[in-house]
């Protein structure tokens, strides 16, 4: 079931409205765009008007992306992005994503739609394909948004979590409702986690679990599979790192991440630059 049943909220613009924001905050000068997947403005645009409401109150630059308002064509499966070529496709996807990878970070948002995220939140996601190669949001803090009337909420938010991972972003923060609480406001504390990660240097960041591991999984596959992908990693300085950067990662969780590389290493063989698609 759909997360967007309830009173219809404001209908112009091509995102939620936000306002301005207030100088002299602790996020002056940082700039977060907000990705929304919903195409009616109930329940999941409500929230993200409130939640762009908090981060402006500390001073950041609010930039709402919705997704019905722009060309995306369905990714035709051809592998060019990820091999490093331009995508064939002439659409809004390209220009989407140059303003996501330049912003300070990210809120990705979306209503349930038969248990998962909306088509066109997918749709994009499929053209990013890239990005779990090259990471382009390396330290930059994530917060996930979802709405359901029915079941699905943690899978869904759990998802839209994994995908900013991929794309090299840090998680601070889930904010999902479920029908019983629809109506309820977003509070200070579901957004605290994501402005102190805007505010903060990356060197005081702290990655989950999650992450590192899906670090690894990145970091063996761009040894292992493309050359271009083993190339950028050893520019970026990634290759022998246990994290993108210098950042707080305990004792434990960095030895569980060095021996769960070392596993992948030696599981995954070097292979030819064959079909990825698995088509």
């Amino acid at each position: 079931m759909s997360g967007e049943s309830g009173a219809e909220g404001p209908k112009s613009g091509a995102g939620p409205e936000t306002g301005a924001p207030v100088p002299g905050g602790r996020l002056e000068g940082k700039r977060v765009v907000l990705v929304n997947g919903a195409r009616r403005k109930r329940n999941t645009y409500g929230l993200l008007r409130e939640t762009a409401a908090f981060l402006e109150a500390e001073g950041a630059l609010v930039e709402p992306l919705d997704l019905h308002a722009y060309a995306i064509g369905e990714c035709l499966g051809c592998e060019r992005c990820v091999r490093g070529a331009a995508c064939p496709l002439r659409d809004d996807a390209e220009a989407l994503m140059s303003r996501i990878s330049s912003a300070d970070g990210v809120v990705l948002a979306s209503p349930v739609y038969m248990g998962a995220v909306t088509g066109r939140m997918k749709l994009f996601i499929d053209r990013t394909a890239a990005w779990f190669h090259r990471p382009v949001l390396v330290g930059k803090p994530s917060l996930v948004v979802a709405t359901t009337a029915g079941s699905a909420l943690s899978s869904t938010l759990a998802y839209l979590e994994g995908v900013a991972v991929q794309w090299g972003a840090v998680p601070a923060g889930r904010i999902g409702r479920t029908a019983q609480r629809l109506g309820e406001r977003v509070s200070w504390r579901e957004v605290a986690r994501f402005i102190a990660a805007l505010a903060s240097p990356r060197e005081r960041l702290s990655p989950g679990f999650g992450a590192l591991m899906t670090y690894q999984v990145q970091r063996v596959l761009a040894e292992k599979v493309l050359e271009n992908d083993r190339l950028h990693w050893r520019e970026q300085g990634w290759a022998d790192r246990t994290y993108y950067f210098d950042c707080r990662i305990g004792p434990a969780k960095r030895l569980a991440a060095g021996a769960f590389h070392a596993l992948l290493s030696r599981r995954v063989e070097k292979t030819p630059e064959a079909d990825l698609a698995g088509e």
